[in-house]
C-alpha cells in the first residue's frame, strides 16, 4: 500500500510531545493508516522555539523533549526551503483574497502551502485560516481520520 502524503502543520505536531496523544498515534502510524508526513524545516525550528512551553504543557523534561523530537524526525520528513522555494510565489498568491490581517497571518505559514504545492498533496492542520483558500485541501484531525477511513 502506497502511503498518502500530507504536509503537517506545526500545530498538529505539538501534541506529539504529550503522553497518550491521539495525534501521536496518527503520526507514528499506530492508528493503522499508511501516511507519509512532510513539513518544512521551519516547523522543526518552531517546535524548538516553543520547547519550554511544550515541556511545561506536556509535563516532560527538556531532555525528553529532545529525544522525542529526534523520534518525530523518524516519522516526519523535514524539507529544506531550497526544495520547495520555487513554489513560494504561487503559495503567496493564495493569500490575495484574504483580509489584511488574514493575509499577514497566512504569510507566516506560507511555507506549508509551497511544500503542499510542490508535493501536490493536502495539508493536515488545525488552523481555520488555512481553509479560507480553496486551492489546497486542508484537513483537521477528525477530517484526516475520516479521509483515512479510521473514523
Amino acid at each position: 500500500m502506497v502511503p498518502e502524503v500530507f504536509v503537517a502543520d506545526t500545530n498538529v505536531l505539538f501534541p506529539f510531545f504529550r503522553k497518550d496523544s491521539a495525534t501521536a498515534s496518527v503520526i507514528t502510524g499506530r492508528h493503522g493508516g499508511a501516511i507519509k508526513l512532510l513539513a518544512p524545516e521551519l516547523a522543526k525550528a518552531e517546535l524548538n522555539k516553543y520547547k519550554l512551553l511544550l515541556c511545561s504543557k506536556s509535563g516532560i523534561l527538556p531532555e525528553l523533549f529532545d529525544r522525542l523530537l529526534s523520534l518525530l524526525e523518524y516519522f516526519v520528513e523535514f524539507i529544506p526551503l531550497d526544495e520547495y522555494k520555487k513554489h513560494m510565489p504561487k503559495a503567496i498568491s493564495l493569500a490575495n483574497a484574504f483580509s489584511s490581517k488574514d493575509k499577514e497571518d497566512f504569510m507566516n505559514d506560507v511555507d506549508f502551502f509551497a511544500l503542499a504545492l510542490k508535493e501536490k498533496c493536502s495539508i493536515w492542520s488545525k488552523d481555520k485560516l488555512f481553509k479560507k483558500q480553496s486551492r489546497i485541501k486542508v484537513l483537521n484531525t477528525p477530517e484526516l481520520l475520516t479521509e483515512l477511513g479510521l473514523k
